[in-house]
Order: C-alpha cells, then structure tokens, then sequence
C-alpha cells in the first residue's frame, strides 16, 4: 500500500514544481504565450488534483493509522502549496493580460 499512495504524492511534488515554472512564465514571460501558461495551469491542477484523489482512495485500504495520518498530512500540504502558487499564477496572469 505504501508505494501506491508514494507514487501519487510524488506526482502532487512534480505538480508543484511545475507550478513553479508556470510562475515565472506567467511573471516574465512573454506576454504572447500568457493563455499557454494559463492552460498549463489548468492541466498541472487537475494533475496534483487527481493524485490527491488516488492518494484518498488508498488511504482507505491502510491499516495503520498513524501511517495514513502522516501521509494525510502530505497529501494537504502539498494541495495547500498547489492551491497557493496556483493563486499567484493567476494573480500574474491578471495583472499581465491587462
């Protein structure tokens, strides 16, 4: 059970290094490319959205409770890290478009 709620965290890791790249696009980026980074947006948040979901569904099948909670406690930081650069992003994008 470990390795099938390991994998989606990472993947919610990879989501929110990609956020980071989407950031700096969406701050100095070119402004012709500011709806892309606006699509990157949207496909790394239903990335980090959709491991979280897999990580839920086999934190059901876990026995060990303090396991489960520690990796429950990932699982929401790395949504409270995604949900906060992905409202940067969208505040840069805004100011940007004009």
């Amino acid at each position: 059970m470990k390795g099938a709620i390991e994998v989606p965290l990472e993947t919610m890791a990879e989501g929110i290094e990609a956020f980071k790249c989407l950031k700096v696009a969406a701050e100095l980026g070119s402004v012709h490319a500011l709806s892309d980074v606006g699509v990157g947006v949207l496909a790394t948040r239903m990335c980090v959205k959709g491991a979280a979901h897999n990580v839920e569904i086999n934190l059901k099948s876990m026995k060990a409770a303090a396991a489960a909670s520690a990796y429950r406690g990932r699982m929401e930081s790395f949504l409270a890290q995604a949900l906060g650069l992905e409202g940067d992003i969208e505040q840069a994008l805004r100011a940007r478009e004009g």
